[in-house]
Parts: structure tokens; sequence; C-alpha cells
């Protein structure tokens, strides 16, 4: 994957041992070591809301930084930080900035919906992702697999978590039904199924909370990500709220992305509900949440087959034997098409700049970018 800033990522080899470089908290032990004699302080960003970033630094102490000053502008990082970032941070007068930021190893970026070209980090230095679904409305396929696709192409590795498992009443087949449709849709991806009110599935989850991981979570609003931090981080750490009768749908009681420190040594990022998800440079992710067509693509008698109506295609043939889908590779093509238009518009941007003139943007993503997450879920 392209990164959308200047500084390489780390790929991700879903080891529990740290890369080559990297301590077991995920820190970049040269970088730390340059920004030290550079007499700067280096910390994790465990807080970010417009314009505002929270530095919990390596002695404890935290920091509020401010991306307006002098000292964040002149160091050109070509984007925001994002909650799990490594940071360095010196003060420009009375306020400190972040004047750097460490390689990223497992990050989730999306398309950001306020600028379609450009790309938003949602969260850097992940280990696992916690898919987050509930349980308590219908589960879409299309979500599920462009989740997987997002956190594949990250370098992350994702898990998916069915929440409110205690509103099966007897003869209710829903958790059966959903864990059948992840299992089909992703048969290569661990899959829990928990109750933060009941605490029953939570064990399930310990494996990936080890000391020095970092566990994300990912999900639309009132699946149950909140409810879910609080269970694992105890209770309070995140505000609950409810969701309408009427279809399911949560209210935002998470604004700002947040770190929490688990007990067991773990660090856990919760998310606002992200109704957009926007694929960003994600062809990888894309045959990695579809190994199936993937494989079989291998096969087609043209390496730059469409799977459309070329002889050949072994892909195709797939679908009339019966052995794929046939709106699984619906999904699949609309994936690669959502990529391949994106790439256009990124491809009409850097000719604009490269004539000096700056890409449109419509009034309606100006307007989007009050608040990035409350953009109409118009991507499933």
């Amino acid at each position: 994957m392209t990164s959308p800033y200047p500084e390489p990522l780390l790929p991700h080899d879903g080891e529990p041992a740290p890369p080559d470089g990297i301590d077991a908290a995920g820190s970049d032990v040269a970088w730390i070591a340059t920004q030290r004699e550079l007499g700067r302080r280096t910390g994790r960003v465990v807080v970010v809301s417009r314009g505002f970033d929270t530095v919990r630094f390596d002695d404890g102490t935290e920091a509020l930084t401010d991306r307006s000053t002098a000292a964040f502008r002149a160091a050109s990082l070509g984007g925001p930080p994002a909650v799990g970032d490594r940071v360095a941070v010196v003060h420009d007068g009375s306020t400190p900035a972040i004047v750097s930021i460490a390689r990223r190893r497992g990050v989730i970026v999306r398309r950001d919906p306020a600028d379609r070209m450009t790309a938003q980090v949602v969260a850097a230095n992940v280990d696992t992702v916690l898919c987050v679904f509930g349980l308590d409305r219908p589960l879409r396929p299309r979500r599920v697999e462009r989740v997987l696709v997002l956190v594949h192409e990250g370098g992350a590795t994702p898990v998916v978590v069915l929440t409110k498992g205690d509103l099966d009443d007897p003869g209710d087949q829903r958790i059966e039904e959903a864990t059948a449709a992840v299992r089909h849709l992703a048969p290569n991806v661990a899959l829990h199924v928990v109750s933060s009110r009941t605490g029953a599935g939570l064990e399930t989850l310990a494996p990936y909370l080890r000391p020095g991981a970092t566990v994300a979570l990912l999900g639309e609003s009132g699946a149950g990500k909140s409810s879910l931090v609080n269970a694992l981080a105890g209770d309070g750490a995140a505000e609950v709220g409810s969701v309408r009768d009427r279809d399911g749908r949560g209210r935002h009681t998470t604004t700002v992305r947040r770190v929490f420190a688990l007990p067991g040594g773990a660090s856990l990022i919760d998310t606002p509900g992200l109704r957009s998800l926007g694929l960003w440079d994600a062809a990888d992710g894309v045959d990695e949440a579809f190994p199936d067509i993937a494989e079989r693509a291998t096969r087609c008698r043209f390496r730059d087959c469409h799977h459309d109506d070329e002889p050949g295609c072994a892909v195709r043939e797939a679908v009339e034997a019966g052995l794929l889908p046939r709106p699984r590779l619906a999904a699949y093509l609309d994936l690669q098409s959502e990529i391949d238009q994106v790439e256009t518009r990124r491809e009409a941007g850097r000719r604009l700049r490269g004539e000096g003139r700056r890409p449109p943007l419509r009034r309606a993503r100006r307007r989007a970018a009050v608040d990035h997450d409350e953009e109409p879920d118009d991507e499933d």
C-alpha cells in the first residue's frame, strides 16, 4: 500500500514478536534514540480531537499538543498525527507541538470523506483490529467485506467480533445465521461471539490482548464498541449510548479517537462509528479479503483478466459451475472498480497540482469536513 504520508509504513507480519528495530511496545528504537539526541520528548498519541492531540510520554506524563503552532507547521509532516502514532514533541513557546512521526506499522486507512483525493489514517501501529458487528441488526455482507479489505490492506490482523450475544432468545437463529455468514465470507478470519453485558465470550479475546499489543475497534455506531471497551478496560472508560428502535442505528457517543491502557499491559484503541469506509489504494487488501477469487484469478488465461467476458476466465467458469456465488463476485468487482476510480481521481489531482492548480473541493465536501464521521454510509 502506498503511504498517504512521506514516512514509510512498516509491514506487519502477524507474529507476536515485533519486527527488527521495534521494541515490545511497538516503538522504533533507532527513531527514539535520534529524537532524544535532538532534545525532544517521545511518546504516543493517545487522544485525537480536532486541532489537538494528547501525547502520553514515555515517563507516563501527558501533554496537549496544538497543530496550529509554528513548530508543527514547520515540521511539514505531510498530514496530521493519528491515534496510536509514536511521535516526538518540542515546546514552541508555551505550547507543545508534534514535530516528527515514527514509521507506522499496522494502520487503518480510509478515503477521507471530506476530500475524495486524500487519505485519512484512522489509527496507527495496530496489531489486531476487532471488526465489531452487533447482533441486534442484520449483518450486511458487503459491509463485512469492506471492513476486512481495509484491515488487510493496512497490515493488521482482522478479527470479527459479534457483540450483544445475550440478545439471542430461544428459537432465535440470529447468532447461528450471523456466524455462518461470516464464516462463508471470511473462512480464514477468527470469529468470536461476545456479550459485554454478561461477560460471555470475552475470555476468547485474551490472546489478542497480550502485554505490549495494540488492538483497535472498528465498527459502525451502535455496534457495541463502547460497551466492549468498558468490559475490557473497566466500567466508565467509555460513554455508552442507545440505539434507535426503528432501525438499530446508534448515535455517536464516541467523538474522539482514544487509546485505553488495559490492566494486562495491552492498549485498546476506540474510534467513533465510521459510516463511510471508502477504499484507498487497497488492491492487495481486496485480494486478501477475497482469497477464493484471487486464487482462481491466477488460472485465468489472461493475466489482466477483468472477469467480465474474456475467454478462458477461471473466475467466471467457477460462477457458472456454482462454485462461486455470483453476488460475491459482483462485490469483488465493485470494490475493484472503486479502487480504479480513486486512482483515476488521484492521477487527475496530481496533474492539476503539477500545473500549479488546486484540485476542486466541492461545497458539500467542505461541509462534510466539519465532521468526517457523519457522512451517510453510501458505500455498502
